[in-house]
């Protein structure tokens, strides 16, 4: 005597329904796609930096502008930033070149310059700069407190010491002065 089925084909199909269901569940939980993927390295990359928004077309718009009034000295610096601000920085370190080649005593766009190069982790040309830069203007805060952060980087500790403690004796109080006094205490172990 035959077995009766052990189920009716509804119930078959049902049971292939939900096992289907269930390996797409559990696919999309536990295996990776390249999508997500992408996606958990640019939330890991967004909280430690944040990505710049980048309008390429207004970025083309200010480098026509400039191709057309090469006069436009501050235009130019603008060009400069924004395009360090979008972290293109083979191209602003061109413009700031360009543009310190006519304006070589703004110690701002050197400091910038150098910070472009120490994003790019060439640390003897970021010190080079910036060095320049309070060489010619001694009270430059912004520029000290910079070197101090590239030389601390470049393992240049006593160098570093020594840039964060001018930075913090120009004006303790300011937010480059209150912040080399941290870095001070708590890297180098310095209370004052």
């Amino acid at each position: 005597m035959p077995s009766a089925p052990l189920f009716s084909t509804p119930q078959w199909i049902a049971i292939c329904i939900s096992a289907m269901i269930l390996s797409a569940v559990l696919t999309a939980t536990f295996l990776p796609t390249p999508q997500s993927d992408a996606a958990d390295r640019a939330t890991t990359q967004n909280a430690a930096t944040p990505q710049p928004k980048v309008d390429l077309q207004r970025l083309e718009s200010m480098r026509a502008y400039i191709a057309n009034h090469p006069e436009d000295l501050d235009a130019k610096l603008r060009y400069a930033n924004d395009l360090h601000d979008a972290k293109l920085l083979d191209q602003a370190i061109a413009q700031y070149k360009e543009y310190l080649l006519q304006v070589p005593d703004n110690p701002d766009a050197r400091v910038d310059l150098g910070i472009c190069y120490f994003e790019l982790q060439q640390y003897d040309a970021a010190i080079q700069e910036m060095e320049r830069a309070v060489s010619d203007h001694p009270d430059h805060q912004l520029g000290r407190y910079n070197l101090g952060i590239v030389n601390l980087n470049a393992g240049n500790r006593d160098a570093a010491q020594s840039w964060f403690t001018t930075a913090r004796d120009l004006d303790p109080s300011s937010p480059y002065g209150t912040s080399a006094t941290q870095i001070l205490q708590s890297e180098f172990g310095v209370q004052k």
